[in-house]
């Protein structure tokens, strides 16, 4: 199915503007996995450099962002669903929406630094993955071992 991705958010938007009800799970609209990810997110290939700063010749790392079409919405929409491999967490403020799952591994560049991360449930591991500033006070599932020390710390 060809799918014009722009007409579809549109609609979205319209659709969902006005709505008020239980967040939107869009695969039960009709879409596939595969349909949800193109209408969702916008894909950039980003070219991995060398040591010496020169892109090396067909590496590149995948980043997924939210289509800015989408933000007045984007609370509505169930993310149960939805897999945010190669998200650019950087500085995202995930409250206020539901079902967000995140591997710590499979975000883009494995950075989650000043997310603010209410409601989003960590599966995996914080090994090597930057959290500087990012907030999981109302997190749900895995956090890093140090925030948890931490934590533990002053709640003593």
């Amino acid at each position: 199915m060809n799918l014009d991705i722009k007409l579809i958010r549109e609609a979205l938007v319209i659709a969902l503007d006005n709505y008020n009800g239980k967040p939107v799970n869009l695969s039960k609209l009709g879409y596939t996995k595969s349909d949800i990810q193109r209408i969702l997110f916008d894909t950039y290939k980003i070219p991995i450099d060398d040591e010496n700063g020169h892109p090396i010749k067909n590496k590149y790392e995948i980043r997924k962002e939210f289509s800015r079409v989408l933000y007045p919405v984007l609370k509505k929409i169930d993310y149960s669903n939805v897999s945010f491999n190669h998200f650019n967490c950087c500085c995202f403020d995930f409250s206020g929406l539901i079902g967000v799952k995140i591997n710590p591994q499979k975000i883009f560049f494995k950075r989650l630094a000043s997310a603010e991360c209410d409601g989003v449930r960590f599966v995996g591991f914080f090994k090597n993955v930057d959290i500087t500033r990012t907030d999981f006070k109302e997190s749900i599932g895995k956090k890093p071992k140090q925030l948890v020390k931490d934590l533990k710390r002053t709640n003593n």
